[in-house]
């Protein structure tokens, strides 16, 4: 009983991490998660992969009304590691969960097409 009781909250304290570093394995709205500011029209990104089984399986928040950053570098709000990845590959602004701009400073692709870098670029979230 004090056993499953310990993992469960090591699940919670687990699941307010991932939500708090804007990383969650599935989008589950919650009660936490509102407190955060994430509901279902939060705009998200996902990544992508050529294994079926893992392509979708993260999904990384842009929370509204902050500037999502983006790169190796261990200050930004997303860190990604690998090759082609700069210290600060671009920076997301969500305005309202619908108006989004990408400030872009280094190799990025938008729906297959190469963003020019330093351009500020708008995103649409439907």
């Amino acid at each position: 009983d004090e056993g499953a009781k310990r993992a469960s909250d090591t699940a919670h304290l687990r699941a307010h991490a991932l939500v708090e570093m804007g990383l969650m394995a599935r989008p589950r709205p919650s009660a936490e998660t509102a407190l955060l500011g994430i509901d279902a029209r939060t705009p998200y990104l996902l990544n992508v992969c050529d294994d079926p089984i893992l392509c979708g399986s993260l999904v990384y928040f842009v929370r509204s009304g902050r500037t999502t950053t983006i790169g190796s570098d261990e200050s930004n709000t997303i860190v990604l590691q690998g090759l082609g990845i700069t210290d600060r590959l671009c920076s997301i602004e969500n305005r309202d969960d619908v108006n989004l701009r990408i400030l872009c400073e280094g190799h990025v692709l938008l729906n297959g097409q190469r963003l020019r870098e330093q351009c500020s670029h708008p995103l649409s979230h439907i």
